[in-house]
């Protein structure tokens, strides 16, 4: 985790869920003020790392590692410094990790592997890697806010056509580790 790198006053792949109304932190029209301040020059209130971030950002690269094991990932990168821009809108994202896969992976909860939105994911391709840690229970398909809008916005960007998120549940626990996998959505015009 390198800090934020992606601008305030456009639309961001980690705002999603806030702009979808799917936040239980902050609404579509605090994100939108938010924005216009920092249009408009003025300074912006940053949270302060507190322990749930700090536990976040330091087991992130751990998740990650994990993640990749379980998926039989190659050319995977976690140290990724660079915000990645949509080429038509404004529209931006960081990304956790990347890395390419060996596998066509079904649902298969017995081993941790969720596929929501049903059918195969091919990993055969660099996908995104997105990972959280949470204290909350497990859950088949993470909360919209736990990266669920955000992975499918890191994939428009970089217009990868799988991506991961892994999560951690309950903290310390670690008696229960999900990937969940998507693949891009297909857009019929």
């Amino acid at each position: 985790m390198v800090g934020k790198l992606t601008p305030d006053d456009i639309v961001t792949a980690s705002v999603l869920p806030v702009i979808m109304h799917q936040s239980p932190w902050k609404t579509a029209n605090e994100q939108l003020r938010t924005a216009l301040d920092v249009a408009e020059g003025k300074p912006i209130e940053r949270l302060e790392q507190n322990q749930p971030m700090f536990w976040g950002d330091t087991l992130e690269p751990v998740i990650l590692r994990e993640a990749a094991k379980r998926l039989s990932l190659t050319d995977v990168d976690t140290d990724i410094a660079g915000a990645f821009f949509h080429d038509e809108l404004p529209f931006a994202c960081s990304l956790d990790g990347e890395g390419i896969g060996t596998k066509v992976f079904t649902h298969d909860p017995a081993n941790g592997i969720y596929v929501p939105m049903g059918g195969e994911v091919d990993t055969r391709s660099m996908g995104v890697l997105e990972a959280k840690n949470a204290s909350c229970p497990p859950e088949d398909t993470p909360a919209p806010y736990r990266g669920y809008w955000q992975l499918h916005g890191q994939m428009e960007i970089t217009k990868r056509s799988w991506g991961c998120i892994a999560v951690l549940y309950e903290e310390m626990t670690f008696g229960f580790f999900c990937i969940v996998l998507m693949k891009m959505c297909e857009t019929k015009s």
